[in-house]
């Protein structure tokens, strides 16, 4: 899917992105994406763009958007997914698996999901929450899918051991959840 971008809602929404990071601000954009959702497809774009510092701004604004208006969403899931899938950039990674927790995922993109966040959540490098996130979304995968069940727990398992503290309570209460 190619993103519609319009390029004079992308200037207007990137200024008003630069302009601030405050979290009244960060509200601020929310009101304004959820009165203008149009502006939600140039919202994802800048945070899968280029730019670093508004990748994570705008990263961090999206999930939040989500959060409390899942609806801005509509028909770009697919390439919300397919771009978050690309990404290498941690931080946005953080606030994407997040959000998807908080998703509906179509039956033709699970698998591929499944198997990211998977080796995201067995990945040394990967970050706490980036792993705290993808093996909540792994668990609500596991209600569809109770195959994977076995394969999570082990995945959990092998973890704990060397986790932190938000990765062995999150451990502890999926493998609880499983049981």
């Amino acid at each position: 899917m190619k993103l519609p971008i319009n390029q004079k809602r992308l200037s207007s929404l990137l200024k008003l992105i630069q302009e601030d990071r405050s979290k009244a601000h960060r509200d601020f954009l929310i009101d304004f994406l959820n009165s203008n959702p149009p502006f939600f497809t140039e919202l994802i774009f800048l945070a899968f763009g280029n730019d670093p510092k508004v990748r994570l701004h705008a990263s961090w604004v999206m999930d939040n958007a989500l959060e409390q208006h899942p609806h801005l969403m509509g028909k770009l899931l697919p390439l919300y997914i397919s771009l978050g899938i690309k990404s290498k950039d941690w931080s946005v990674n953080r606030a994407w698996t997040r959000s998807l927790t908080r998703l509906e995922i179509p039956e033709e993109l699970q698998g591929q999901l499944m198997d990211l966040l998977f080796g995201w959540l067995l990945s040394s490098e990967a970050p706490i929450a980036v792993k705290a996130h993808s093996m909540e979304k792994l668990y609500q995968f596991s209600l569809l899918y109770p195959e994977i069940k076995n394969e999570l727990k082990a995945a959990i398992t092998s973890i704990l051991p060397y986790g932190s503290a938000g990765i062995k309570s999150k451990g502890r209460k999926i493998l609880g959840a499983i049981q």
